[in-house]
């Protein structure tokens, strides 16, 4: 069994309108590590009717046959990495790891000092 986890801010529909559902995805851009998908969602703005979510995704695969076998996310919410990843019937599928927790907490350190440094220069 391999894991995978990946960082992907998704871009969702908002409000019900005649192209989309609300809670419909309609993109998602993968991102390297916790900080690049901090700093893509303090760069980026979602289109009108739109916005974005940070989430953790974890793929489980057969090793065997190389097939994914589950797949679970981690929604962040106000600033809070959940404890436990939530298949797609929002049952639980594994505890995040620490080390994740940690790289999502590094990043948010280092974000809000650059945007601090940024704020203070521009003063």
């Amino acid at each position: 069994m391999s894991i995978l986890y990946d960082w992907l801010v998704e871009e969702i529909v908002s409000t019900d309108r005649n192209d989309a559902d609300a809670g419909e995805r309609v993109d998602h851009y993968t991102q390297e590590s916790a900080f690049e998908a901090l700093k893509f969602l303090a760069e980026n703005t979602p289109k009108e009717g739109n916005h974005f979510a940070l989430v953790v995704v974890r793929d489980r695969f057969d090793d065997r046959k190389r097939d994914l076998a589950s797949r679970a996310w981690a929604y962040i919410k106000d600033g809070v990495l959940p404890e436990a990843f939530l298949d797609a019937n929002h049952r639980f599928e594994a505890e995040v790891p620490k080390y994740i927790r940690k790289e999502f907490d590094q990043a948010t350190q280092k974000l809000a000092a650059i945007q601090k440094e940024k704020a203070a220069e521009s003063a």
